[in-house]
């Protein structure tokens, strides 16, 4: 299983931005200081395990709104979109 878009409508900085990452192989991820790499990678684990009760991530919207997801795709080709 592999994520092939990371969905970020409101999470941190982010709202409404989707990061396309279905290029096989290794990813990379490049970007300035503060230009939200961290914060993307929190997304991912988030996605999986839970956004905490008090988390860093709620500055611009407030943490009830706060939506994560993802396309994801086993090896068969299958999609599975995660919200």
């Amino acid at each position: 299983m592999r994520i092939v878009r990371l969905h970020l409508d409101r999470f941190g900085g982010f709202t409404d931005v989707a990061l396309d990452l279905h290029a096989r192989g290794l990813t990379v991820v490049l970007g300035a200081n503060e230009a939200g790499k961290s914060t993307a990678m929190a997304a991912i684990q988030q996605l999986f395990y839970g956004i905490p009760v008090r988390t860093e991530h709620a500055f611009l919207h407030p943490m009830a709104s706060l939506r994560i997801g993802a396309t994801l795709e086993d090896e068969d080709g299958t999609r599975l979109v995660v919200a």
